[in-house]
């Protein structure tokens, strides 16, 4: 047996363990698994997930590309496992919007993951049971989308302006997801409710009840606090929610 076949064999071995690691994952998944399994699931992914980032490392420094998108694809699976626990860890512990974030990280990342192995069909039914998941445990969320202009931002893969460079935003590049990074945004030209936005983490949170008097939790139905009587005399539905988010971004670097 040669050098390359040994080498073959084991990397064989290492992802067949780790699709096996998330294949136990799954079995903490149901909401009525303790939160003390759950947890200590997580933390046995996030052992795995240090292993695939170490081979992903190595595939980068021996620049065997195909190789270290496999590890991405792998290293995303395993992250949208470990979302996916954390969203349910969330939601027994009441805190339902940051359930409603880890959920969408969970879709996120299933999506990346196919998108760095599109040759994996099982990803695709993974990502219709987190829509189906999504349905299950939330109210139809309404989505908020800002209009703005924004300057030039850079590619996070080579550093150069996104329109000087030969790379293509959401396309894995040598075990990294290509994003467009360091963008301003210059000004805000409208707000409005959509269906399809770009990012599911902005949602309407709270609104005014017929009267007016309260504001009305999306997750619950239930007030959250009264209205000020100044905010009464506004026409119109009063809202809060989400429109732009800074914060950072999933692990697909």
């Amino acid at each position: 047996m040669t050098s390359n076949q040994e080498k073959l064999i084991s990397q064989d071995d290492f992802i067949s363990s780790c699709i096996q690691e998330m294949s136990k994952a799954e079995v903490y998944l149901p909401f009525t698994i303790s939160s003390r399994l759950k947890r200590e699931a997580i933390e046995k992914l996030e052992i795995i997930k240090g292993e695939i980032l170490k081979a992903k490392y190595d595939a980068i420094n021996r620049e065997e590309e195909k190789l270290a998108n496999l590890m991405l694809a792998l290293q995303c699976g395993v992250n949208s496992f470990i979302s996916e626990l954390n969203c349910i860890l969330s939601l027994k512990e009441g805190i339902f919007r940051r359930a409603w974030d880890f959920l969408v990280d969970a879709q996120e990342y299933t999506v990346w993951s196919y998108r760095a192995a599109p040759y994996n069909k099982m990803l695709l039914s993974r990502y219709e049971d987190l829509l189906l998941l999504e349905k299950a445990y939330f109210p139809k969320m309404v989505y908020l989308s800002m209009g703005a202009t924004v300057s030039n931002g850079k590619c996070s893969i080579c550093g150069s302006l996104i329109d000087e460079c030969d790379h293509l935003e959401g396309l894995p590049y040598m075990g990294r997801i290509c994003q467009i990074v360091d963008y301003n945004v210059v000004n805000v030209n409208h707000i409005a409710m959509v269906d399809e936005p770009r990012d599911k983490r902005c949602i309407l949170l709270s609104f005014s009840d017929e009267k007016k008097e309260n504001m009305i939790d999306r997750f619950t139905k239930e007030p959250i606090g009264k209205i000020k009587p100044e905010d009464r005399l506004k026409q119109g539905l009063l809202t809060e929610g989400i429109m732009l988010r800074f914060a950072e971004t999933l692990e697909i670097f």
